[in-house]
């Protein structure tokens, strides 16, 4: 998203957990008008977070003086790109950017924790691992000669240099960094998978060993 970003909306990740507090009701269908007030603020939350993306992305596009955009990413400005291809309305557009700044916020940094612990545990795996990166990531000092040195120490100001990332060859070569992510996802993500039937179904147990009649009997069929 970028700082400008929260510059302008400096309570935005506030707000993002409000919504997120309530996002499992919401996503499984509770209506709005339901007697929670964590749905209420959820929702109120998701107006104003569109709200303020609109904004953003008005801005963004106009690309207004005195507000650096230069650290929006390469992701961000490519789903953006593919938006502009539709006949989709600035509101749904800033619904699809919520929809990635919930994602990155409210599940990847939690699994991003996971995969450095994991990793930083293992020190073959983290030295695997940093040099099958090394070619797609790459930092680009502001002032070469003066910073050099502090970025070898690890102590440059953010503002000093900008880092440049590889997104599809860290997609696709780089199977060591992808299977790390995926164990990680299977240790701790705990994902929740949400399913409306909207059709009358039968289902019928595949084994008899799930079933509660006896072993000889065929498998029971339940009307849903």
């Amino acid at each position: 998203m970028g700082r400008q970003f929260l510059m302008d909306h400096p309570s935005a990740l506030d707000v993002l957990f409000t919504l997120d507090d309530g996002f499992l009701p919401l996503a499984s269908g509770v209506p709005p008008w339901a007697p929670l007030p964590h749905v209420w603020r959820a929702v109120a939350a998701r107006k104003r977070l569109v709200r303020d993306l609109m904004s953003w992305l008005g801005d963004l596009q106009a690309n207004v003086p005195n507000k650096d955009f230069s650290d929006v990413s390469e992701v961000v400005r490519q789903v953006l790109d593919v938006l502009e291809t539709t006949k989709l309305d600035s509101e749904a557009h800033a619904s699809v950017i919520l929809i990635m700044f919930w994602a990155l916020n409210a599940n990847a940094n939690n699994m991003a924790f996971w995969i450095i612990i994991r990793v930083a545990a293992d020190p073959d795996l983290l030295a695997r691992v940093r040099a099958e990166i090394k070619p797609y990531i790459r930092v680009t000092p502001a002032e070469q000669a003066v910073h050099t040195q502090e970025i070898k120490a690890g102590c440059a100001p953010a503002e000093d240099f900008k880092l440049a990332i590889d997104i599809d060859n860290l997609s696709n070569q780089c199977p060591l960094l992808k299977a790390t992510y995926l164990e990680c996802n299977r240790l701790h993500s705990r994902p929740i998978s949400l399913r409306t039937v909207v059709n009358d179904i039968t289902l019928t147990d595949s084994s008899p060993s799930v079933s509660p009649s006896p072993a000889s009997a065929a498998p029971t069929s339940h009307r849903l």
